[in-house]
């Protein structure tokens, strides 16, 4: 076979090589997942996003940062009570509902889903994170029995101004005081 120098055809294969790079080099962007996770995977991966919360929500004076009560929510995971969801983008953890769902005291008839702890990565709030875990955290509570989910935010949450949009309304208040 005669190989024939043309600058033209060289140049295409340049263009082209450029515009469709080898698929086995190009990496997608990491895809979503939320899923069911257990007390010990959520000590591995969610240290990170446990730290970043405390310091942007709390404002307990004198209380040095996270200290989850671990064997709490080991005997709540044994009992078959928490139910702990997270978001994962890739490998790496960016959100989370910490949930426990139990009958009501006051009225046993009624099971419901009370959510712990809820956090997204502030990289990952203006995109539909934080609603596709807040909805598989209430397809979960439901398929567990609750028949109401219950959220605690702070006045000054982000979530306390989208709650409302996705059906949900105030029913108690709140008052706190140091002792």
């Amino acid at each position: 076979m005669i190989q024939v120098d043309d600058p033209l055809t060289e140049l295409v294969a340049a263009a082209n090589a450029v515009l469709r790079p080898d698929p086995a080099v190009t990496t997608a962007p990491p895809r979503i997942a939320i899923k069911t996770i257990s007390v010990e995977q959520m000590l591995c991966d969610g240290k990170a996003l446990f730290d970043s919360h405390w310091n942007e929500t709390a404002n307990y004076v004198g209380v040095a940062g996270v200290k989850l009560d671990v064997e709490v929510y080991r005997t709540l995971e044994a009992q078959k009570l928490l139910m702990l969801i997270a978001v994962y983008m890739g490998e790496e953890m960016v959100g989370y509902s910490i949930n426990i769902v139990l009958p009501n005291q006051f009225s046993q008839d009624m099971n419901l889903c009370r959510n712990d702890a809820f956090f997204v990565s502030p990289r990952w709030r203006r995109t539909r994170v934080p609603v596709r875990l807040l909805r598989e955290t209430e397809s979960q509570a439901k398929a567990r029995g609750a028949v109401r989910m219950v959220w605690a935010v702070t006045a000054t949450s982000p979530m306390a101004g989208w709650l409302p949009r996705l059906g949900y309304g105030q029913e108690e208040i709140v008052f706190t005081k140091e002792i």
